[in-house]
């Protein structure tokens, strides 16, 4: 189980539709899917991904390569930005 579990997020202070936008564009994102991260925790400015440890997705001393490490923060960014968006356009 996660370690975020339980903690409070945007979607339960009340920003449940930044928090679906959000969730929404991650879902359609195919290297996620592929790495079998999820969007653990979403909230306005916040996006936390995480993923299982497989052994297709690492280099040869069994450490993430650096290229997986990358997209998955390059997709945590722009994700916690698009809530910003998100939760501007709202105001």
């Amino acid at each position: 189980m996660s370690e975020h579990a339980g903690r409070p997020t945007e979607e339960s202070s009340g920003g449940h539709e930044v928090a679906e936008r959000v969730r929404a564009s991650f879902a359609r994102q195919g290297l996620m899917r592929l790495l079998g991260a999820e969007a653990v925790e979403v909230g306005e400015g916040r996006c936390v991904i995480e993923a299982p440890f497989a052994e297709g997705i690492t280099q040869q001393e069994s450490y993430f390569l650096g290229a997986v490490t990358g997209a998955i923060a390059d997709t945590a960014g722009y994700r916690r930005v698009l809530s910003l968006e998100s939760s501007h356009m709202q105001s």
